[in-house]
Order: structure tokens, then C-alpha cells, then sequence
């Protein structure tokens, strides 16, 4: 029977090898406990002393003992080692590389071995522990513990080829029950870890090519730590194995870092993703370094497949874990820089998740982990160029526009504050200066024993300066926020001609010679210069700056011809300058080097249409809605090349060639002063509802003879991107955009009536998407909303109907499932317009347009269960899209003589916005229809109200005025003031302008008003651009 000293030391011994203690001085206290403290206990018993007293009440387990003698000398010869090269077992890896090809084995810091001097020392102990283990004394498993020291050991001393033949006769398996001392499950890891690391040493010194047993020996020591964590978790847990947990940790993070030779990237995510589950065992002072390179290591895998090879929600979520672990380790062990020193290795994370970010699509909701990520750093970074740089991306993608110019203004001072100054000269300095004066201070014997190095190796340094490449860069993109979404067009051409003022500085040879970059720049500076001149609508600085703008995107197409991005606005430039010829040939190219963009499809549909062929100008719009979308928002990297003929009409079959007459009443009014829907306004005649429209053949017409040709998809390479993927609600403006567009030149062929079918499908159209937008906010890469065929029935088939214009009536049905469905899910809201009174009760419409008057809440029922519609809070975007598709409606019923339906759209409309200035201009032209004029006269006082510069408001109120002499000159000085700015190609107003010469006796100035009227009425689309976007 084992007496109670005897458990006592043998516990004690135990415990000590599992902790780690063998470099102890004094691992156990004068009583035989375990000495846990920080330090030294001074009553303590020294390894010899434990040992002695071990063996004594132990007899018969000599094997034991001396294998415990022999690991003490072998920890405190490999710890005076590790101390004279300066090793730790942490920190020594923070240069480590994990291998990315068979080719380039892993850069990992070797720990190193016993000093020559030394080893004769061990090997005396070795000796005596081989002796022993021959002799046959003690149990099988207490040999085969001694034969794993005994094989480290001679590793140790460098004698590889005894170490791995002594290995190979260990048993390394795990009992599943657990027996034996539990000391010895660490060492059957150790055994495996050894195994490995010789033919690591062999592979990579001696040059053998033995990747497969590396992974094979390291990846049985992770498995054999796997199944001893396990093992010991079921009895009690492995707190107290700390020995188990550093030899376990050097098996995973080799392992993981040598899987990347011979693996594929999935299979390499296994012992990444082993090592990083258990560390979750490990206290948080464990190894961080070692830990954050894995997690970065992990991540690069990650960043390697990307979502769309894996399950991306998986993706996602994994990306995201990753991120809270390295912020939650780097905030631990990282802290504010001194100046002239940055932080490092939080900045490489930071580039770390912004790209993760970038590879993941750039999504809103990603945005917002970003984001939060950046602000965190401002506790651990100065001044951070980067940390600026990612935060104004993340916030425009989280669509934070003024936090985002903020982010840039900060960026900007921060980079010419640097320039200017030459920080990373600055930085040298200050850190030389504290070196020397650190040095300083050193005591004497110190500086002897190691003197300081205060000379800096400048190729291994790293500043957080951001290259000229990176700034102007962003710079452009800065720009672009500016513009587009901060509607500070005068910012973002200052930060554009920054740019240029970068680039031509030269500094960056590099930069200086790419011709896409320049490309980027010239656009950005012709954009901005556009915008700004169509923002301020100064007559005096108009010409020169479109003039400007113009050469600067003529510039840009030059350095890069293959850009669909910039021929979009090279395209829109000439046509905002009514230079249709032009812009339809830069339009054509657009679409040819990007066939699935919506905005290129609708700009040339646009363009054809303005040559005054309606019938091409449908076929155009409605190839464009063929296209697949699911490439739609392709940057300049990746275009989809589309066919077209020489005169700008894809290459497909259409139906006869249309003579198309439309259905003017004769009254003798002219024809650009009908009134067709404008976008966001309506160009209204006088009697607000002529509507004549004539194709002569003169145009671009359709032969009927074209051949049939497919789109050739093929990939092209140009200037990177300067935006961010469109969110959803950016892709279904696009998309309804340009279904509006098809329905105003449906309606002006063939009548309102026609047009209220086509509407029909809109309305459902929309209803479907917005519920899909709702359900998935998050920001893509441009997939195409479709509209699921159970909400708009079997009448929704994507193919082409005959019909003599030989397209498709998309869903024109007043009856049959679809109509059902509409007419009871789509209803009118209770509410009445707030400035009329509410619809006679017992009204029947005469031709029903399922139900005529439709709400959106009913119908996202159908596809979420919830009757939430966009509203101005939720998503503004939305709802606008949504009122001028009310207020389309509305006109069309108008025009075909059904008033009381056009008052019922309007209610719509005003309930989703009533300070929409689009929706009073639509109601005064209800009340001209009823008669109603003064009533009429307050709708568009309230519209201007709501928008002073509202072109269509202004236009109509004039027209009101013109009734009057004595209003007359009222009339005149707005239009003259209308026609110098805003309105400068609005031919309604030059028109309308000319009937107050007229009346005042100004012959000579009616004419010329008359001539700019007619000029402008010929290069007139069916809806202005401004139906597109100015910026992409």
C-alpha cells in the first residue's frame, strides 16, 4: 500500500513537470507542496532535493526520477541558450511568415539549442537516463516517458537522426481511459512535436523535400493535444497543465503555419482554425503574438477563397469573429505610439479588415463593423492616415456622407501636414534623438555588455504616410462623395485639381507614368466641373466651365479608352450640351464595353430617342431591360462587352418598321410643348394635354432588316474603380428609371391609355423589389431585382410578344390573376389630399386599371408579412422614386380625360411626401384640367415654396401669369431670370418667354426666344438627364 509521502511526492513531482516548473529553483515548498508563487520560495526544496525525497518513498521508480533530473538540466541549459541569442518564445515571432507555396517553406523563429559548451553536461545526464531505460526498470509507460526525454535531449544537443530513430519507438496514442500519470500525456504530444520539427529542420536547412511528413508529424502532435485536451477536460480540466499548453501551442502553430505549402486553401483552414479553438483555453497573457499571427494568418486564407467560394454567410460570420479576437488581443498588448514610432501591428489590422471588408463586397451592414473597428483605434493610433482613409470609405458605404467629408477634410490636412514637413524624416529623427537618449541614462555595464543601436535600417521601416498613389486615389473618390451625395460640387473639384496637382508634381515616378490613373483624375476634374456649373447656373461662368469639363472627360477617354465609366459622362457632358451625334457615338461605346449597365442602356435610349425616333429609342430601352444585370455594377476592371450596329441599336430582330403618329387633337399647339414627364418635373403646354408626336423616317429608324446577333460577354481590363458597390435602393432607381423612360415613349406612340397598362406593371414591379430591399438592406455587387413570378402571375414572361412594334407589352391586363391581384392588394389609403377636398364616394372609374388607385403597403404583404412602405425617414430614395411614379400615373390618367383617377395618384403622392414640390406642380395641372385656376395658382406657390428653383413650378406659374397684363411683367422677369439660370435649356420657358415679347410688342426678341426655343425642342429627349445620374 502506497504511503502517504510517497503520494505526496509523487503528486508534487507531477504537478511540477505539468506547470512547468523544471527551470524552478524551488519548485515545491519545504512541506512538499507545489510552490505556485511568482518567485523562489526560500525554504523551498531545490529539483534534486524533490527528487531525492521522490525516489526514497518511491522505490522502483529510479526511471522517473532520473528522467525529471535530466528535463530540469534540459530546461535550464536551453533557457541560458534562449537568453544569450535572445529568445522568447513569444515576442521572437513577430516576424514570423506561414508558408504561401510548396516553394516557400514558412519563415517561423527556431528556438535555439543547447550552447556547445553545455551539452556535455546534458549528454552526462542523458547517458544515465539511456542506462536505465535499457536496463528495463520501472513500468512500460514510465520508459516510454523517459524515451521522449531522452529523445529531446539529443535533439536538443543536435543530433537529429538518434532523436527521430528514439522516437519512433514511442508510443504516442492516448489511452482512452486516461490512465498513467498525466505529465505523460505531454510528453507523448512532445514526442510527435519532436518528430516534426526534425523534418521541419531537414526540409528546410538541409533542403529535403518532405512537406507530407511535416504535416503528417505535426498535424498527429495537434491531433494527440486535441485528444489529451479532451481526455483531461472530462477529469477535472487542464488548468494546471501548463506544460501540456506550451508544447501543444508549438505543435498547432507550426502545423498551421507549414499547412499553406502542400494544402489548398480550404484544407488549410483546419489547423488555423484547431489552433485558434484552443486558445480559448489558454490565459490571455499566453503567447499573443504567436496567436495574432494565426488569426492574421487565418485571415489571409479567408481573404484567399472569399465569399464565393464557401457559404458566405459563413464567410462573413467567421471574418467577423476574426476581427473581435485580433482587436481584443491588439487593445491587450499594443498601446498609443510614442511620437515618431507608429503601432504597427494594429495598422496592419486595420489594412487587414478593410480589405476583408472590400473582398466581402463592401456591404452596408460590413461597413458598420468597420467603422466602429476604426473609432476603437483612435485610442492605440496618432494621427493615422490609413485609419482616416478606411473610416471615409466605410462611412459612404454606410451611407454617413457628412461623417465621411469630415474623415476626408482630416485626411487631407493630415497628408500635406506631412508633405510639407517631410514626416518620415520628422519620424527618424525623433526616434534617433530618443535612442541617444536612452543610451544615455544606461548604466555603464550595460552599455558595455550591449551598446545601443540608435542607426535605423530605412528598408525595413514603416510610417503611416500614405503614398501619392493611395491619396490621389482617394482623392478622387473624395471627390466623387463630394458630389454625388454631399452636393458640394465646388469641394470635390478642389480636391480633384489636388489631385492633379499631385500627380504633376512627379514625385512617384510610378504614378506619373499611368496613363489610368491620370484617366481617373481627368474624370473626376470633368465631373466636378459639371456638376458645379449645373449646380450654381451662372451665366457669366457656364460656357467656359462646360467648355472645361468637357476637355478634361475628352482627356480622360484618351489616357483610357476602354473605361465605360467615363464614356457614361463624356456621354452625359455632351448631351447636357445638346450634342446628341456625339454623345449617342461615346453612349454606344459605353455599352459596348458594358452591356449588362442599366444607366448606359437607358443614356443611349435617351439619346436615340431625342433624334426624334421613338420607335428605335423603345427598342433600345427595352434590349437594356433584357440584359442581365447580375454584372451590372462592374467597375472599369471588369466590363461586358455589348453589340451594337453602326447607328447605336443592338443587333436583334425587331418587329417592322413604325410610322408612328400620336394622338394630338389638332389643336395647333407646338409639339415640344406637350406635356411629357421630366423625371422629377413635367414640361407642360398651355393647355396641359397635347401630345404630338411624329416619326418621319428621318432618324435613326428601324429597318426591319437587322440580323440577329447575342451580346459578346467578354471581359475587359481598365483603371480601377473610383465608387463603391451600388445598394440596393441605387440599382432600383436605375431599374425604374429607365422602365419610366419606356413608358413615356409608350404613352407618346400609343397613347395614354397604353401607358396606364405598362404602369400597372411598374407599380408591381416596385412593390416586389422594395420588399426584397427591405428584407436584405445590405449593400452588393449589383444583383438584378427581379419581380418573382407568383406576384405578378403567368402574364410575366420575359418573352418577346408580337405586336406591330415589335416588342413586348410588359403587363398590361385589366383583368386575369395579375389584375386581381393588384386590384386587392394595392389599395387607396384613407387619408385626403390636404389641399382639396376628399373624391366623391360613389365614383366609378370607366376603364379600371385594377382598382385605378393603388397604395404600396398591401402589396409587400405578400412577400414579407409586413405592411411597411418607404417612407421620407426609412429610405428617402424610395419614397421619391415612388412619388413620381404616383405622379406619372397621375399625368397619364390626366391625358386620357379620367380626372377623378389622376386626383386619387396624387393623393397617393402626397401621402408618401407632401413637401414635395413635384407633387403640387402635378396637382395645379389637375386643377387647370378642372377649371380650377386660382386653385392652381396656390399649388405651385406651395411647390415653390417647397423648391424657389423648381423649373416646371416656375414655368406653369408664368404661364398663369401670361392670362394676365397686368401680371405680365411678373411673368417676364421670372423667365428672363429662369432662361439665364436653371432653365438655360428648358425650351417651354424660351417659349413661354417669347409670348411676353410678344405681348409687350418685342418682335425682335420674340424670334430669338422662338429660334433658342426650337433649337433646344429638336435635341429634346422624352425626359431630361437628369432622369440619370450625373455620377455613377
Amino acid at each position: 500500500m502506497t504511503s502517504a509521502k510517497a503520494q505526496l511526492y509523487s503528486t508534487s513531482l507531477d504537478l511540477a513537470r505539468r506547470l512547468d516548473l523544471c527551470a524552478s529553483l524551488h519548485p515545491v515548498d519545504a512541506h512538499g507542496k507545489v510552490n505556485r508563487g511568482t518567485g523562489p520560495s526560500p525554504d523551498g526544496m531545490d529539483w534534486k532535493e524533490l527528487v531525492r525525497k521522490f525516489t526514497k518513498h518511491n522505490p522502483g521508480r529510479e526511471v522517473t526520477a532520473q528522467a525529471a533530473l535530466t528535463e530540469h538540466t534540459l530546461h535550464l541549459l536551453l533557457l541560458k541558450s534562449a537568453q544569450s541569442s535572445h529568445y522568447h518564445p513569444s515576442t521572437s515571432h513577430r516576424s514570423d511568415v506561414p508558408s504561401i507555396s510548396p516553394s516557400t517553406p514558412p519563415k517561423i523563429a527556431w528556438p535555439p539549442l543547447v550552447l556547445p559548451s553545455d551539452r556535455s553536461t546534458l549528454l552526462v545526464e542523458l547517458e544515465a537516463l539511456d542506462v536505465l531505460i535499457s536496463s528495463g526498470s520501472g513500468s512500460e509507460g514510465e520508459r516510454n516517458s523517459a524515451k521522449v526525454i531522452w529523445a529531446t535531449g539529443i535533439y536538443a544537443v543536435g543530433d537529429f537522426e538518434k532523436s527521430l530513430e528514439k522516437v519512433g519507438e514511442v508510443r504516442k496514442e492516448v489511452p482512452e481511459d486516461g490512465s498513467g500519470e498525466r505529465y505523460g500525456f505531454t510528453l507523448r504530444v512532445l514526442a510527435s512535436l519532436v518528430e516534426g520539427e526534425h523534418l521541419l529542420s531537414a526540409s528546410i536547412g538541409q533542403g529535403r523535400r518532405e512537406e507530407g511528413m511535416v504535416l503528417i508529424s505535426l498535424g498527429g502532435a495537434g491531433k494527440v493535444y486535441n485528444d489529451v485536451c479532451d481526455i483531461l477536460t472530462k477529469s477535472g480540466g487542464t488548468k494546471d497543465d501548463l506544460a501540456l499548453h506550451v508544447v501543444g501551442e508549438d505543435a498547432l502553430y507550426r502545423s498551421a503555419f507549414w499547412s499553406r505549402s502542400s494544402s489548398d486553401s480550404s484544407a488549410a483552414l483546419i489547423p488555423h482554425r484547431l489552433y485558434l479553438r484552443h486558445s480559448t483555453r489558454w490565459s490571455s497573457s499566453f503567447r499573443p503574438t504567436k496567436t495574432l499571427l494565426i488569426h492574421r494568418s487565418l485571415r489571409s486564407l479567408l481573404h484567399e477563397i472569399g465569399p464565393s467560394r464557401s457559404n458566405p454567410q459563413t464567410w462573413h460570420a467567421e471574418v467577423s469573429e476574426n476581427n473581435k479576437a485580433q482587436e481584443a488581443i491588439l487593445r491587450r498588448t499594443t498601446s498609443l505610439p510614442s511620437a515618431g514610432d507608429v503601432n504597427l501591428p494594429y495598422l496592419r489590422f486595420l489594412d487587414d479588415v478593410a480589405e476583408g471588408w472590400r473582398i466581402g463586397g463592401s456591404g452596408r451592414e460590413g461597413a458598420g463593423e468597420v467603422i466602429e473597428i476604426m473609432y476603437n483605434a483612435l485610442t492605440h493610433t496618432f494621427q493615422s492616415q490609413r485609419l482616416l482613409r478606411h473610416l471615409m470609405f466605410a462611412l459612404t458605404s454606410k451611407g454617413s456622407y457628412v461623417e465621411a467629408g469630415k474623415a476626408l477634410k482630416i485626411y487631407v490636412e493630415l497628408f500635406d501636414k506631412a508633405r510639407e514637413t517631410d514626416a518620415a524624416q520628422v519620424a527618424r529623427d525623433v526616434r534617433k534623438f530618443r535612442a541617444k537618449a536612452d543610451a544615455a541614462t544606461m548604466p555603464v555595464e550595460k552599455i558595455e555588455e550591449k551598446p545601443v543601436q540608435v542607426e535605423v535600417d530605412e528598408d525595413e521601416e514603416e510610417f503611416d504616410i500614405d503614398s501619392d498613389r493611395e491619396f490621389v486615389r482617394t482623392l478622387t473618390f473624395g471627390a466623387r462623395v463630394s458630389c454625388k451625395y454631399l452636393d458640394d460640387p465646388e469641394k470635390g473639384l478642389k480636391l480633384a485639381e489636388r489631385a492633379r496637382e499631385i500627380f504633376d508634381e512627379g514625385k512617384d515616378r510610378s504614378l506619373s507614368e499611368d496613363r489610368k490613373e491620370e484617366s481617373q483624375i481627368e474624370r473626376a476634374l470633368g465631373v466636378a466641373l459639371g456638376a458645379l456649373t449645373a449646380k450654381e447656373a451662372d451665366p457669366l461662368t457656364r460656357p467656359a466651365r462646360h467648355t472645361l469639363a468637357l476637355t478634361h472627360l475628352e482627356n480622360a477617354a484618351v489616357l483610357d479608352p476602354n473605361s465605360w465609366e467615363t464614356l457614361y459622362h463624356l456621354s452625359y457632358q455632351l448631351a447636357e450640351l445638346r450634342q446628341i451625334n456625339p454623345a449617342l457615338e461615346k453612349a454606344r461605346a459605353a455599352v459596348k464595353l458594358n452591356g449588362t449597365s442599366r444607366d448606359c442602356w437607358h443614356l443611349l435610349g435617351l439619346l436615340v430617342g431625342a433624334q426624334k425616333d421613338l420607335g428605335a429609342s423603345l427598342q433600345v430601352l427595352e434590349t437594356g431591360l433584357d440584359e442581365d444585370t447580375s454584372r451590372a455594377d462592374l467597375s472599369d476592371e471588369d466590363g461586358v462587352r455589348g453589340e451594337l450596329r453602326e447607328d447605336g441599336l443592338p443587333m436583334q430582330v425587331v418587329g417592322a418598321k413604325v410610322n408612328g403618329s400620336g394622338n394630338g387633337n389638332g389643336n395647333g399647339d407646338m409639339p415640344f410643348l406637350a406635356p411629357v414627364v421630366r423625371g422629377n418635373q413635367e414640361s407642360v403646354a398651355l393647355n396641359g394635354s397635347s401630345h404630338e408626336v411624329e416619326n418621319n423616317g428621318n432618324g435613326n429608324g428601324v429597318d426591319g432588316s437587322l440580323l440577329e446577333s447575342k451580346l459578346e460577354r467578354l471581359p475587359t481590363k481598365s483603371s480601377p474603380s473610383d465608387r463603391l458597390p451600388r445598394d440596393e435602393t441605387e440599382i432600383l432607381v436605375s431599374e425604374i428609371q429607365i422602365r419610366m423612360t419606356k413608358n413615356v415613349v409608350i404613352e407618346a406612340m400609343e397613347g395614354p391609355e397604353a401607358a396606364l397598362l405598362d404602369q400597372q406593371a411598374l407599380l408591381a414591379y416596385f412593390s416586389a423589389a422594395y420588399a426584397d430591399i427591405r428584407q436584405q438592406p445590405e449593400v452588393t455587387a449589383g444583383p438584378d431585382i427581379v419581380v418573382p413570378s407568383s406576384t405578378l402571375g403567368s402574364s410575366t414572361s420575359t418573352k418577346r410578344s408580337h405586336s406591330i412594334l415589335g416588342r413586348r407589352r410588359s403587363t398590361r391586363l385589366s383583368t386575369g390573376p395579375a389584375g386581381d391581384m393588384l386590384g386587392s392588394s394595392l389599395r387607396a389609403p384613407q387619408s385626403t389630399l390636404s389641399v382639396a377636398s376628399a373624391r366623391s364616394a360613389n365614383h366609378t372609374p370607366s376603364l379600371s386599371l385594377t382598382a385605378s388607385v393603388v397604395s404600396l403597403d398591401a402589396a409587400t404583404q405578400s412577400g414579407t408579412g409586413s405592411s411597411t412602405g418607404p417612407t421620407v425617414e426609412t429610405n428617402p430614395r424610395a419614397t421619391k422614386l415612388l412619388v413620381d411614379l404616383w405622379l406619372m400615373t397621375a399625368a397619364s390618367f390626366r391625358r386620357a380625360g379620367r380626372l377623378d383617377d389622376s386626383r386619387g395618384a396624387i393623393q397617393e403622392a402626397e401621402s408618401l411626401d407632401a413637401d414635395d414640390a413635384d407633387v403640387w406642380v402635378q396637382f395645379a395641372l389637375y386643377n387647370i384640367a378642372v377649371g380650377a385656376v386660382d386653385e392652381a395658382r396656390i399649388s405651385l406657390i406651395k411647390a415653390l415654396a417647397f423648391d424657389l428653383s423648381h423649373i416646371a413650378a416656375t414655368v406653369l406659374l408664368a404661364r398663369l401669369y401670361l392670362a394676365s397684363p397686368k401680371q405680365l411683367p411678373y411673368a417676364e422677369g421670372t423667365l428672363e431670370t429662369l432662361t439665364q439660370r436653371q432653365g438655360w435649356d428648358v425650351p417651354e420657358a424660351w417659349f413661354e418667354l417669347s409670348r411676353c415679347f410678344k405681348g409687350t410688342g418685342r418682335a425682335g426678341r420674340e424670334k430669338e426666344c422662338l429660334v433658342k426655343a426650337l433649337g433646344l425642342e429638336e435635341t429634346k429627349g422624352v425626359r431630361p438627364l437628369s432622369c440619370l445620374p450625373r455620377l455613377l
